[in-house]
């Protein structure tokens, strides 16, 4: 069974339908089988991809950070999690890997994203460029 999709944003509290807009229900959000498409607009810039496991288990999820290396010099940090389903859903895997970048001894500011999100799709793209 392959992976399922639906889109979360946190300041609409809630999950995207194609049929109703945005739901506070995760039972009632569309889901989808790939992540190419569009997603809504939401008060902010916040709606996000979230993958959905057949049993609610352990999701894996590839997250870079990007912050200041022990010589302030900005530096990815990749890391790959394992987390709940809720937790993907609710953003918490950006904090996780922030919390992880900084035991490595990265030091703020940083950000991170996902392998969903538009920046990690431009980083080829940017490679390509430099």
């Amino acid at each position: 069974m392959s992976t399922l999709y639906v889109i979360r944003a946190d300041s609409e509290d809630g999950w995207w339908s194609n049929d109703l807009g945005w739901v506070n229900d995760l039972e009632s959000a569309t889901r989808f089988e790939h992540t190419e498409f569009l997603r809504p607009l939401a008060a902010v810039p916040d709606a996000r991809w979230v993958a959905l496991d057949a049993h609610h288990g352990p999701t894996v999820v590839k997250v870079i950070v990007l912050g200041m290396n022990s010589s302030g010099e900005p530096e990815f940090f990749p890391c790959t999690l394992s987390v709940t389903a809720e937790q993907h859903a609710h953003g918490e895997h950006y904090q996780l890997a922030i919390e992880q970048a900084e035991e490595h001894g990265y030091q703020l500011p940083m950000i991170a994203f996902d392998e969903h999100d538009p920046a990690a799709r431009q980083l080829g793209e940017l490679l390509a460029w430099i």
